[in-house]
């Protein structure tokens, strides 16, 4: 894809439907690569849901982690 067809694209694409790379989705978690790889290996529901596209390339919809962080807020007394 040329990077002017990859913009068009891009514009049309919200934000929350961007797909983000393991380091992005961990950054924006505030864990490391390293932590959010390990939480989506041990696979007990504790991590955001991820589409993968082959054993070594995993993405995340940018709503669907801002959602994940929204399912651990904690309500305070």
């Amino acid at each position: 894809m040329s990077t002017e067809n990859n913009n068009n694209f891009q514009e049309k694409v919200s934000d929350d439907e961007i797909l983000l790379t393991e380091r992005q989705a961990a950054s924006l978690l505030g864990i490391s690569y390293a932590a959010l790889g390990s939480c989506r290996r041990r696979g007990k529901g504790e991590c955001p849901d991820y589409y993968q596209y082959s054993s070594k390339v995993i993405r995340y919809k940018k709503s669907d982690i801002m959602a994940f962080i929204e399912s651990k807020r904690v309500k305070s007394s």
